[in-house]
């Protein structure tokens, strides 16, 4: 986290807006196949981005931190998405803001850290696909069929 205080608010801000608008409709694009979720997921990560620091590499600059701790996941599954819904994001010749989020995941994903503990896919998928059939019995996926906030 940064040292000021300034710094550190906008790590908050940012983390929250992660949790409340980027994580909800991945799960709901992926339980429901709404279209409404996959715009609301595209445009959470769009906005994101267009805050990212300039120059880079991660969301503040030359400081991997807290948001990009808690977008990295989701950024990670979206091999899922693309599974289960045919979903991807726009490719980075699409507009200089997805030329700069596909520019974080470069140096997210060739992170050491990243790469030591990225999950098995084949587990994934086999662990997401009650999500996709909207049988998962989880506190997340009765949240979601409930439209209420993610615990």
């Amino acid at each position: 986290m940064p040292t000021d205080p300034l710094g550190r608010a906008r790590q908050r801000i940012w983390a929250d807006h992660v949790s409340k608008k980027c994580v909800p409709p991945f799960y709901d694009y992926l339980m429901h196949d709404k279209d409404t979720a996959a715009t609301d997921f595209r445009d959470a990560i769009y906005t994101l981005t267009q805050e990212m620091d300039a120059d880079g590499p991660f969301f503040d600059g030359s400081m991997y931190g807290l948001v990009d701790i808690m977008l990295t996941p989701f950024v990670d599954r979206l091999d899922i998405l693309k599974h289960f819904r045919g979903f991807e994001l726009p490719p980075l010749s699409a507009d200089p803001t997805w030329e700069r989020f596909h520019r974080w995941w470069a140096a997210v994903s060739s992170r050491p850290s990243y790469l030591a503990t990225r999950a098995d896919r084949q587990r994934l998928l086999d662990h997401y696909v009650k999500y996709a059939e909207n049988t998962a019995k989880t506190q997340v996926a009765e949240a979601v069929r409930a439209g209420k906030v993610l615990p």
